[in-house]
């Protein structure tokens, strides 16, 4: 089940051969581009979340012979329009722009490829479509439990970061440090411009530190302008802060579902110092999936840049290469 090694590379940088636009409400239009062979076998890239988008090398984890790869900027992210907007945006909502896409590309059936938030918006699509999806590869894996937010923003992560998390909640009165996460939206949509902004750093610098496996990669202004970055950090607390990644009615909806897809062949593939989505979360749902081939990797934590989750990720691809 444990995993470590490097020796499956990205594939080379690639251009899109269509990109595009599709209305999807009357606020928003998602951003989406083809990539490597038209005629190919189709797999879908889901993002993660914490108010990031797809991106170049997000590309190149497939073979662009075999693989029509298609990557979605989700509502108010990257490229989609406009950016940043929380107005009627939220994870079924999301969910339900994939399954519009599938059609307006007239593709039957593909492979879904998603990481951390990306993991339980594909585990929710595949439940939704279970007919639509070939086979998964997930990562970080995410359940869209409340327990999960308790861990990351309140009482868990702190102990394995703790000078980071002291910062970040010493920035609110101890009055409010019950719920940090209610804390910061109250200040992250501050009237006062400075407030908004301090706050919203403090935020994304909580939310780097978490994601990455060494102290000096942590890097507030991560070369993006300052209302990029408050656009990013209100839509990221947005979703936490009101449950918008979350049934409403049902805390283990992923879970409770999982029997629909236990006959989709499933590869889920985690980091063993992933701090963000320990490893418990992956175990749980093998658990309720014993049909999915668990691959915990050593050496790695959250994030799909770490090489050794590079190239587990790799590995999967060209498994499910040979199998189609």
């Amino acid at each position: 089940m444990s995993q470590s090694d490097n020796k499956h590379q990205l594939y080379p940088e690639i251009e899109p051969y269509h990109t595009g636009y599709m209305q999807v409400s009357d606020i928003h239009q998602v951003f989406f581009e083809q990539v490597g062979n038209p005629n190919g076998s189709p797999i879908l890239f889901v993002h993660g979340g914490g108010g990031i988008s797809c991106n170049a090398r997000d590309r190149r984890f497939f073979d662009p012979t075999h693989y029509r790869i298609i990557l979605l900027d989700r509502r108010g992210l990257g490229r989609s329009k406009p950016f940043g907007e929380i107005q009627d945006n939220d994870t079924w909502k999301v969910v339900d722009d994939y399954e519009k896409l599938r059609k307006f590309l007239e593709i039957e059936k593909w492979i879904i490829f998603g990481g951390s938030l990306g993991s339980a918006i594909s585990l929710i699509y595949t439940q939704l479509y279970p007919d639509t999806v070939i086979g998964l590869i997930l990562r970080g894996i995410v359940l869209g439990q409340r327990k999960e937010l308790q861990w990351v923003y309140n009482k868990g992560a702190c102990y394995i970061l703790p000078e980071y998390y002291e910062e970040y909640r010493n920035a609110i009165p101890e009055a409010e440090r019950d719920d940090l996460i209610a804390a910061y939206w109250k200040r992250i949509n501050s009237d006062d411009s400075q407030i908004r902004m301090k706050f919203a750093k403090q935020w994304m610098k909580w939310a780097f530190a978490l994601s990455v496996m060494h102290d000096h990669e942590v890097n507030i202004n991560m070369n993006i302008s300052d209302e990029i970055q408050y656009l990013i950090a209100r839509y990221d607390n947005n979703y936490v802060s009101n449950l918008k990644l979350f049934s409403p009615d049902q805390d283990d909806y992923i879970l409770a579902n999982v029997e629909k897809i236990r006959h989709i062949r499933c590869i889920i593939i985690h980091g063993r110092y992933d701090i963000i989505c320990p490893p418990q979360r992956a175990w749980d749902l093998h658990k309720k999936w014993p049909e999915a081939d668990l691959r915990i990797i050593c050496n790695a934590g959250h994030m799909q840049e770490d090489l050794p989750m590079t190239s587990a990720l790799v590995a999967a691809t060209k498994e499910f290469q040979k199998i189609n």
